[in-house]
């Protein structure tokens, strides 16, 4: 058999024409479309190993994190008779529920996985009812029961993880030898 070479046709070096939309946007939407699938695929394993955790675990996972500090702030004296009424009538998971108080410029209140419940004191200063704080910490008190923050740290792992393989696997590094 001879090996007989044929000449190229003109489209095929496109080294030197113009850049091709559909292709560009064919390969766009095909990376979007993975990102989506990659999205959902590590949105549904945090979220699967988030409820797989026990409530023992997470706060043994999560007792080194500081608690922002104990107050004998007007507003935080106010908080606790609300949050035990809450945490006697609500069913919420057996997590050793705790206030912390946290010193940020802006009014804010958070739920941290193991059972914290921060506020700010520009928060406390602003809600003047029993009833506005009862809704804030049962708000939070909501992120606990529906482990939304144990699934946010989930999700944050396994995007960092994803991410690191990416950025890993495009470096070119290769270990020297010699």
């Amino acid at each position: 058999m001879k090996f007989v070479p044929r000449p190229l046709k003109e489209t095929a070096d496109i080294s030197r024409s113009r850049p091709n939309i559909r292709t560009f946007l064919s390969g766009a939407f095909s990376a979007l479309l993975f990102i989506g699938a990659l999205w959902l695929v590590l949105g549904f394993a945090a979220d699967l190993a988030a409820d797989s955790i026990s409530e023992e675990t997470e706060v043994t996972l999560f007792s080194w994190i500081p608690f922002g500090q104990e107050s004998d702030h007007p507003g935080m004296q106010r908080a606790g008779p609300i949050l035990d009424r809450l945490l006697e009538t609500g069913e919420v998971r057996p997590l050793p529920i705790r206030l912390a108080l946290w010193d940020m410029g802006m009014p804010n209140a958070f739920a941290i996985p193991g059972g914290v419940v921060g506020l700010t004191p520009s928060l406390l200063e602003e809600v003047e009812s029993e009833a506005g704080l009862a809704f804030v910490l049962a708000h939070e008190l909501g992120h606990h029961h529906f482990r939304h923050t144990l699934k946010g740290v989930g999700r944050g792992l396994l995007w960092t993880f994803a991410l690191a393989v990416v950025g890993a696997s495009g470096t070119g590094n290769t270990l020297a030898t010699g």
